[in-house]
């Protein structure tokens, strides 16, 4: 599909994350390793034990020429925590000083913690020190747009003349066809991009994809920007054409808690422990995909945790039956299949309309009836409907995926803080976990820290929220010969052949 939006403030999903990062940049950027390295900041000063962080940026322009400068970063950050900007991810800047304050209106926006101190200086101030700052600034929603270009929507400007910041720039964009890109010649990097321009396809027919591919027109695919068949993915990696990179990704069963009957956890909790995601990802026929037993996906898991995610059908029927008695219907010993159908009538699971997709709701369809009794009908939507309609709340189950942008366990288990956070799809909110979140989960202190983000996770599995199906890594399709891009852990595309900083110099300073 096309990318969403241009204005990396408003970036909320893969395809449009991946767009963002080939035309913008922020303060730092990920190594091929993964680790945070600087780009727009040429040095950083961290004082007062990793409340205060010092930028000084680099000499740096937009492609309209004009310089960057810190008042971009500035403005940028303090519109993603105005209300009626209404920013998918606002709580990614509650760390700075004041930011969730602002959000919640306590608070002026002038007195979020990031100031212009100079044309050069950027002072960030956070609420407490945490250990992923550097890692969230290369997260593409912290990248800058001119503070001097402010629009009422930045996506009614004509992209070709957009400003950007990173290796790319814009020379036409044909919506439902195609996007041309051409190297930026003013990105402060330039002499390390690899290419000089690159063709975006855009199709919603995967056949025409891979005819696309096998005809030479495509050098790479992905199946984080593009769905394909099993049957064909199978060729590519009988071909050899394909390459599998770990990261923090899943797929997952969403249900509405605001809404009847999904309001009640153990009505939740008899889906979940209804469905059986070994068999799901066998008969869905994906070999990079790993039925999950935890929230988090494995590169973001730390430690063991109690109570994984299970398959238990007679414990899922105990479950159901206790949750509709609380909810007034109540069964004498066999769960009355009469009662199962007006209690769930017109009961309906939203999917994306994609081949694995399809299958994986016809998958869960089936195992639903067979262990609950109850009869789930399917509603395929295309992604930008999924998503409008998972961010504003209108479903009662769904299936949706994420994707780790920054290597920390933060980058999905915040936005389950506050019932208010758009990407907090099922719209839970529970005190003790966003006390978790907000204090243990966020502390310098390494076992304190991982014991609270670990008690985060057992409790989203307690109360299911949402339902974890399966974990999978970013599989890329390539031709042998393809060089000069970089394929970073976190699902996105580098097109510099080299980094700038060594990535320990960050690193130390965090620590």
């Amino acid at each position: 599909m096309d990318p969403l939006t241009i204005d990396p403030r408003k970036n909320g999903d893969p395809i449009t994350s991946t767009f963002i990062s080939m035309l913008y940049e922020g303060l730092t950027r990920l190594s091929p390793s993964g680790s945070p390295e600087l780009a727009l900041a040429e040095s950083c000063e961290v004082k007062e034990e990793g409340l205060v962080y010092e930028f000084t940026l680099r000499e740096a322009y937009w492609s309209n020429g004009n310089p960057i400068v810190a008042k971009d970063f500035e403005s940028s950050w303090k519109k993603s925590l105005d209300r009626s900007f209404a920013s998918p991810s606002p709580q990614l800047f509650f760390i700075l000083k004041n930011g969730e304050k602002a959000w919640k209106e306590e608070c002026p926006l002038s007195e979020v913690g990031v100031f212009a101190t100079s044309q050069k200086k950027l002072k960030v101030i956070l609420e407490k020190p945490i250990p992923y700052f550097f890692s969230l600034t290369s997260f593409c929603n912290f990248f800058p747009i001119p503070a001097s270009r402010e629009l009422k929507s930045w996506d009614l400007a004509d992209s070709s003349k957009v400003p950007v910041s990173g290796p790319f720039r814009i020379v036409s964009w044909v919506k439902k066809n195609q996007i041309l890109l051409e190297r930026n010649p003013l990105y402060w990097d330039v002499k390390n991009v690899s290419l000089d321009e690159l063709t975006i396809y855009i199709t919603n027919n995967p056949y025409s994809t891979a005819n696309l591919f096998n005809e030479g027109h495509i050098d790479l695919l992905s199946n984080i920007l593009c769905s394909l068949p099993t049957e064909i993915l199978s060729q590519y990696t009988k071909a050899g054409f394909t390459r599998l990179i770990p990261m923090g990704s899943s797929v997952f069963c969403t249900f509405n808690n605001t809404l009847f009957p999904f309001d009640n956890q153990l009505i939740r909790k008899a889906f979940s422990l209804s469905i059986h995601r070994e068999a799901l990802v066998e008969e869905i026929d994906c070999s990079f995909e790993i039925a999950a037993k935890r929230f988090l996906p494995p590169p973001l898991a730390k430690g063991e945790i109690k109570g994984l995610i299970s398959h238990n059908e007679v414990l899922a029927k105990q479950c159901l039956k206790q949750g509709m008695a609380q909810l007034g219907v109540h069964f004498q010993e066999n769960l009355d299949p009469f009662k199962l159908r007006m209690f769930f009538e017109n009961m309906t699971l939203l999917h994306e309309n994609t081949p694995i997709r399809r299958k994986a709701a016809l998958v869960l369809q089936k195992q639903w009836e067979r262990a609950l009794g109850v009869q789930v009908q399917l509603d395929g939507v295309s992604y930008p409907t999924l998503l409008q309609k998972l961010y504003s709340g209108s479903y009662a189950m769904g299936l949706g995926s994420w994707f780790a942008q920054f290597m920390d366990p933060m980058d999905i288990l915040e936005r389950f803080s506050s019932k208010n956070i758009m990407k907090n799809y099922p719209r839970f909110e529970n005190r003790e976990y966003a006390d978790l979140v907000h204090n243990g989960a966020s502390s310098s202190n390494r076992e304190r820290r991982i014991e609270a983000l670990n008690r985060a996770e057992e409790l989203l599995i307690e109360e299911t929220p949402l339902t974890p199906l399966y974990h999978y890594h970013h599989l890329l399709i390539a031709r042998p010969d393809l060089k000069g891009i970089i394929h970073l852990p976190n699902g996105a595309l580098r097109f510099t052949s080299c980094p700038n900083t060594p990535s320990h110099e960050l690193i130390s300073l965090c620590s």
